[in-house]
C-alpha cells in the first residue's frame, strides 16, 4: 500500500512539473492547444480530489468575475464547499443549485445543424460543471477536464491555439492546487 501511494504521489508530482513547464512556456509568449490540459485527467480519477478541485476552481473563478452572475457563482462555490465537509451530503440542494445555474443560461439559438446554447458567462458554466462533478463522482474525470478547460482556456486572435500567455496564471493556479493536494495541505474548506 505504501508503494501504491508513493507511485501515485510520483505521478502527481510529474504532472505538476508538466503544468509548471506549460505555465512557464505560456509566460514566454507560447500558445498551445487545450489538449495539453489532458494531463489532468488521471488526477481527477479520485472523485474526492476532483470534487475539491472543482470547488477550488469555482471559488477562484468567482473572484475573477465581473458579470451579473457573480453572486450565483459565489453561492455555488460556498454550497459545494459545504458538501465537502464530513457529513451527509445533500444531493437535493446540489440539484436545486444546478437547476439554478442552468436556468440563468437557458437560451438556445437554432442553427442549421441543431440548437446552440448561448453562454453569457463561462464562469457560471464552470460552476455548473463543478456541481456536476460533485453530483456524479463516477464521471469525475470528464467533469474535471471540462472545468479545467473553462478555467484556463483564453482566446486571443494573435495566437492560433486557445492556451495563450493570459492562461499562464490560471495554469499556475491549477498546479498550485495539485501541489497542495499532494502535500496534504488542502484545508481550504474547513
Amino acid at each position: 500500500m505504501a508503494i501504491e501511494k508513493k507511485e501515485r504521489d510520483s505521478r502527481i508530482a510529474d504532472r505538476i512539473k508538466r503544468l509548471d513547464l506549460l505555465a512557464a512556456e505560456l509566460r514566454k509568449g507560447g500558445n498551445f492547444p487545450s489538449t495539453r490540459l489532458t494531463i489532468l485527467k488521471p488526477l481527477c480519477q479520485d472523485p474526492n480530489a476532483a470534487a475539491h478541485f472543482a470547488v477550488h476552481l469555482a471559488r477562484l473563478a468567482s473572484k475573477r468575475m465581473k458579470s451579473k452572475f457573480k453572486p450565483l457563482v459565489i453561492k455555488a462555490a460556498k454550497s459545494m464547499a459545504a458538501e465537502l465537509r464530513p457529513r451527509t451530503p445533500s444531493a437535493r440542494a446540489l440539484y436545486k443549485l444546478l437547476n439554478e445555474l442552468v436556468t440563468v443560461q437557458d437560451e438556445y439559438k437554432p442553427m442549421k445543424w441543431g440548437s446552440v446554447r448561448i453562454i453569457l458567462s463561462k464562469e457560471t458554466l464552470l460552476a455548473e460543471h463543478a456541481v456536476n462533478c460533485l453530483l456524479h463522482p463516477d464521471e469525475s474525470v470528464f467533469w474535471g477536464y471540462q472545468i479545467v478547460s473553462y478555467y484556463a482556456v483564453r482566446y486571443d486572435s494573435r495566437h492560433p491555439w486557445p492556451l495563450v500567455p493570459a492562461s499562464a496564471p490560471l495554469v499556475e493556479d491549477i498546479a498550485d492546487f495539485w501541489r497542495d493536494w499532494l502535500v496534504g495541505s488542502c484545508d481550504f474548506y474547513q
